[in-house]
């Protein structure tokens, strides 16, 4: 027994123990951006942060970017891959409707004050 535990301790021992033999690039996602490039050595988790970071209030998962960004697994992301930090298949919103033509006129509500002093919407004003 002791003649194995000496041999598990002499396994640890050899371990190399330093840390990962690799870094990460700091991504630098302009504020404002729809979307990222990505550089060599970004991870998907970093970029979101650094995009949370200099877009207050966005809060963005990574979760949600990897599937807008069709990564099913970030691990495997390449280098040149478009993140997206908006949903691309949402509802656009719809532009405003045309303002009426300059020559109609819109006809006020009718209303009228009664004996509480309450302006009611649907009658007539009567003057003195």
């Amino acid at each position: 027994m002791q003649a194995a535990y000496a041999e598990l301790q002499k396994g640890i021992d050899s371990l190399d123990m330093s840390g990962p033999k690799w870094s990460a690039t700091k991504a630098n996602v302009d504020a404002g951006a729809t979307t990222y490039k990505v550089q060599a050595g970004n991870t998907l988790g970093q970029i979101v942060a650094d995009y949370n970071k200099k877009n207050p209030g966005a809060n963005l998962k990574w979760q949600d970017v990897a599937k807008w960004s069709g990564i099913a697994d970030p691990s495997k992301m390449k280098v040149g891959h478009v993140i997206n930090f908006a949903d691309p298949t949402a509802a656009k919103v719809a532009a405003p409707a045309a303002p009426a033509p300059a020559n109609s006129v819109a006809t006020p509500p009718k209303a009228v004050v009664d004996s509480a002093g309450v302006v009611a919407p649907t009658d007539t004003l009567k003057g003195p």
